[in-house]
């Protein structure tokens, strides 16, 4: 931990005096996870207690009724065989596009573009839930739903709020995350008695990185009283 390190509380006044006249920056949070020979990447998603403004960009592989479905319920392209044609061609690119649905009907030939979804964290999985011929709700339940994922070093990185915001709504996403990057750790992390969470940072996404002295309390008591 880098001597500077301080308490949530303290590096958010320094962050909120340094960027008085930048309110509205994104606030950004980096957590180091614990990386262990075999495991896979940390990936996951969050509701935050306060929602990041964003128009989330969905692209949905369906056709027929749950084309119409997902274009009613705010899909930016829905498309069927046609449209995985294109993408395996190249003639369609898909770096625009937050998250991604795909029915059960068509996933068996999405599988067939998974080495150009999954790099860009596209890649619709059953055991995530983005497999599903419930497109209506699935769209509603993850719209507001932050993704997340590690780096090869272990690192994850987002973004978490405004600077603008006030100290509780910023604490609240970061207990958020950290709860569910905690969870998502149990599930790989052979070592009960090490931390999978080593550090975390936080800093506006133009500025310099505070180390955070308190984290393992945001962690471990999420009522933790501030100021």
């Amino acid at each position: 931990m880098p001597s500077t390190a301080l308490p949530l509380v303290d590096a958010l006044d320094i962050l909120k005096a340094y960027e008085i006249t930048y309110p509205n920056r994104t606030l950004e949070l980096h957590v180091k996870t614990r990386l262990e020979k075999g495991n896979s990447p940390v990936r996951g998603s969050v509701s935050l207690p306060k929602p990041i403004s964003k128009k989330v960009a969905w692209l949905v592989f369906a056709k027929g009724k749950n084309a119409e479905e997902a274009k009613a319920a705010g899909a930016h392209t829905v498309g069927a065989e046609e449209l995985i044609a294109e993408i395996a061609e190249g003639n369609f690119s898909v770096g625009n596009f937050d998250k991604c649905l795909s029915t059960t009907e068509l996933y068996p030939l999405v599988t067939k573009i998974a080495r150009i979804l999954g790099p860009k964290m596209l890649m619709p999985m059953v055991k995530r839930g983005t497999v599903t011929d419930d497109i209506v709700e699935t769209i509603k339940r993850m719209d507001d739903k932050l993704g997340f994922n590690s780096d090869k070093l272990g690192w994850i990185h987002t973004g978490i709020g405004k600077i603008s915001w006030t100290t509780k709504e910023i604490q609240g996403n970061i207990q958020a995350i950290l709860k569910e990057i905690n969870e998502l750790g149990k599930g790989q992390d052979s070592n009960k008695k090490a931390a999978f969470i080593e550090k975390i940072a936080i800093n506006p996404n133009m500025g310099e990185s505070i180390h955070l002295l308190d984290f393992k309390n945001l962690l471990d008591f999420p009522s933790v009283t501030i100021k």
